[in-house]
């Protein structure tokens, strides 16, 4: 029974990285990702998703799908106007490579190019 898990989990972050078009060096967020939504979405035999049996509550099928974005989609990052110089833009071009455990947000990588290091953020969707 976990091998066939296991089996889906990798076959579907597999999937959403190459349909992406993203590096296997992303492997390990696509498979987040796809855990993140495979645990959010209800099961065949049961209404609820694992998550909401796991912690024994209940949330609308309709709020739980609003969160949920394609992996590898583009985002755009605001940048706070303390962080911003005159004439700067006001958002960052990014790709969306999970959904945040800790707040109501997303994981974002940021595609300026003169960046050598990934900028990874939380974007907050309220």
């Amino acid at each position: 029974r976990a091998e066939r898990l296991i089996g889906v989990l990798w076959n579907g972050s597999e999937a959403a990285r190459k349909a992406a078009g993203a590096p296997g060096r992303y492997w390990p967020l696509s498979l987040l990702n796809f855990v993140f939504v495979h645990n959010t979405l209800p099961t065949k035999t049961s209404s609820r998703s694992p998550s909401e049996r796991w912690w024994n509550v209940t949330v609308p099928l309709r709020d739980r799908l609003e969160r949920i974005r394609c992996w590898g989609s583009l985002a755009y990052l605001h940048v706070p106007k303390a962080l911003r110089r005159k004439g700067d833009d006001h958002a960052r071009r990014c790709v969306l490579v999970g959904h945040s455990d800790v707040t109501n947000g997303y994981l974002l990588l940021c595609l300026v190019r003169h960046w050598s290091v990934p900028y990874w953020s939380l974007c907050d969707l309220r």
